[in-house]
């Protein structure tokens, strides 16, 4: 009896209940009370096999409620983390920003003294080679005289002490146009940059002079920034009259 008990669980939900079950069963049994027993059995067993791949309405509403919050929740998550990470990568551009900024101002912090003894052997220079040609000197000779002048030398020596902060800087700003800008905050960071210290001084003129071709370059670049990142750009490149 146990193995065609077995058997009838994959049965059909339709005999789960009825007199034309029971009257089947009376017939293979030997009391009434024993199919009875055997009825109520099978019922119970079918129901817990059938009822979870069968759910209610109720039952299947709720899931599908379950699902779609889920789903919305998941989605909101992802927005979140996604927000998240771009923030975390305009922090980062704004951290190299910062950096490289320091190092801009590290490599440029001796320039008033390079401009002036750059004027003095520059101008010895245009002497010794001006004059006659009658000169006895050849222009190997005149260029030695000029690398030899302590104003010279200490060209190259300035020069030399900024170099690593150049160098520093360069490998800061190739790492940060390695990185995507997501916010205006970030794309702010990367103008900047961009304007300061790859472009030139004459990029970030702001007077009437500026030429054209460089003032409409700036003020698009700075119309891509959007936001109030732009606003503050803006401010700092504004022309005056």
């Amino acid at each position: 009896m146990a193995s065609w008990f077995q058997g009838t669980i994959g049965d059909r939900r339709d005999i789960l209940e009825g007199d034309d079950f029971r009257n089947r069963l009376v017939a293979r049994v030997e009391t009434p009370e024993l199919a009875d027993q055997i009825v109520a059995e099978h019922n119970a067993a079918v129901k817990a096999a059938l009822l979870p791949a069968i759910p209610s309405r109720r039952l299947f509403l709720s899931q599908a409620a379950g699902l779609a919050a889920g789903g919305t929740t998941a989605l909101a998550l992802a927005t979140v983390s996604a927000t998240a990470d771009a923030a975390a990568n305009d922090s980062a551009l704004s951290k190299l920003e910062e950096e490289i900024f320091e190092q801009y101002e590290a490599a440029h912090a001796h320039d008033d003294e390079i401009y002036k003894v750059h004027e003095i052997w520059r101008d010895e220079l245009i002497r010794q080679e001006s004059e006659p040609i009658s000169s006895p000197l050849t222009s190997k000779q005149r260029w030695d005289l000029v690398t030899a002048m302590p104003e010279s030398k200490e060209h190259t020596r300035l020069v030399t002490l900024g170099r690593p902060f150049f160098d520093r800087m360069n490998a800061l700003i190739e790492q940060m146009f390695a990185i995507p800008a997501h916010t205006a905050e970030g794309r702010r960071a990367k103008v900047s940059v961009l304007l300061s210290c790859v472009m030139g001084k004459e990029w970030c003129l702001i007077d009437k002079d500026t030429d054209y071709d460089v003032e409409m370059t700036r003020n698009l670049l700075v119309e891509f920034i959007g936001g109030k990142p732009a606003e503050q750009l803006r401010d700092q490149f504004s022309v005056l009259s």
